[in-house]
């Protein structure tokens, strides 16, 4: 009975009070400048990662492969010697329970995924090693062009030529520019020149 007393004896917030409540819970700190270009850059970065249906994670091999994998093989395959190189003539044929155990640990020692298409084709330590010293790389080849020495008559765009009639002369004068991937959309804005009219057919303007 006190508690519900002291309930409904506790003084209401006054005005300011309340006010003050309010803009504490609803301040919004607004992104700076660079917070905004990380965003953008983020969100291209993840748009060009999606170039292709074959999506894949990009691996970058470190200096010890060969190092690491002994490291696991000898550790799970206790009958061989540390100090010899029997380890590299290790085969997954005679037992698959050894090749699982070994490349589950290789996977997680590296953090890079084995899909099935490699999967099936590693038959031997030596294998494993080859893998997991191939870079991958989620740029498509004409992307790594650009990163090489190219002639000075050479030039590469990436990114495509936008034509907005409303602030630019356009190639495509009367035609609408349409982005119709779901993808794509994202990233490019679709424009439209014309207009439709009741019991008109589309009139142009702006030319």
């Amino acid at each position: 009975m006190q508690e519900y007393m002291k309930f409904w004896q506790k003084q209401k917030p006054t005005e300011e009070e309340a006010a003050r409540l309010v803009d504490d819970a609803t301040e919004k700190r607004s992104p700076s400048s660079s917070e905004l270009k990380s965003l953008a850059k983020h969100n291209l970065n993840l748009l060009k990662a999606k170039q292709t249906i074959d999506t894949k994670k990009a691996y970058k091999p470190p200096s010890n492969v060969e190092d690491r994998v002994r490291d696991i093989t000898v550790q799970t395959c206790l009958h061989l010697d540390p100090k010899s190189e029997e380890w590299r003539d290790v085969t997954f044929n005679d037992d698959p329970t050894i090749k699982f155990k070994v490349l589950s640990k290789l996977i997680k020692e590296f953090s890079h995924d084995i899909p099935s298409s490699n999967m099936h084709q590693m038959n031997s330590i030596q294998d494993a090693i080859q893998y997991f010293q191939t870079e991958v790389s989620t740029s498509s080849s004409y992307e790594n062009l650009e990163k090489l020495d190219l002639p000075r008559n050479l030039n590469l765009k990436l990114e495509y030529t936008r034509f907005d009639p409303s602030k630019q002369a356009t190639a495509f004068p009367g035609q609408d520019t349409v982005v119709t991937s779901l993808k794509y959309k994202r990233k490019y804005e679709s424009i439209k020149c014309t207009e439709e009219k009741s019991g008109y057919v589309n009139h142009y303007y702006g030319y």
